[in-house]
């Protein structure tokens, strides 16, 4: 055997053990995969992605991205988080851009992150100045405004990319300071 592939099969057979199930686990599941440097280059890219750096969300989010569930305003019906139409990684950029077109400014950052296996949380404080179009919004263009959230990211456990985000957020403060009636945006 050649010098160059007894490397190759070297470099594959340990990137094969190193990812192989531990201790009988599941083939599927290889959560040993998703690290804390996995979960925190995850999240790190998830709040950049908010931050308007929409180069990065194929190295974020799988191509099996499949939901997004945001919290909903309370209607009596003892409803709570529910499934959006975003069902893409598509889908989920262009949600974002949308999130982003009413402000001038717009910066996430991280209260606290953490994580466990393939799941992520992320506390954050949104700061941005308020530049129009919201309906019936009375905030005028050029205010600052801040409120916070959370969001759980779900991570695939073969690839380490993003395939379902839950997204906890203070509305009620959102709509509060953008003067508009809870509810109408």
């Amino acid at each position: 055997m050649h010098f160059h592939s007894s490397l190759l099969l070297l470099v594959s057979l340990t990137l094969t053990a190193a990812r192989s199930p531990k201790d009988g686990a599941d083939p599927a599941n290889n959560l040993h995969f998703i690290t804390k440097e996995v979960r925190d280059h995850i999240a790190d890219n998830y709040i950049s992605l908010w931050d308007g750096n929409y180069d990065i969300i194929n190295s974020t989010f799988s191509p099996d991205f499949t939901m997004l569930y945001q919290d909903r305003f309370p209607t009596g019906l003892g409803n709570g988080s529910v499934l959006s139409d975003v069902d893409s990684r598509a889908a989920f950029l262009a949600f974002v851009q949308r999130g982003r077109a009413a402000f001038s400014q717009y910066e996430f950052k991280v209260v606290r992150k953490f994580g466990e296996d393939n799941v992520i949380a992320i506390r954050w404080i949104l700061d941005a100045v308020y530049k129009g179009g919201f309906p019936l919004a009375t905030l005028a263009p050029g205010a600052s405004l801040s409120y916070n959230g959370t969001d759980t990211l779900t991570l695939d456990p073969s690839s380490g990319l993003v395939v379902e985000v839950w997204s906890a957020q203070d509305l009620m403060n959102l709509f509060h300071q953008l003067g508009a009636p809870v509810g109408t945006l």
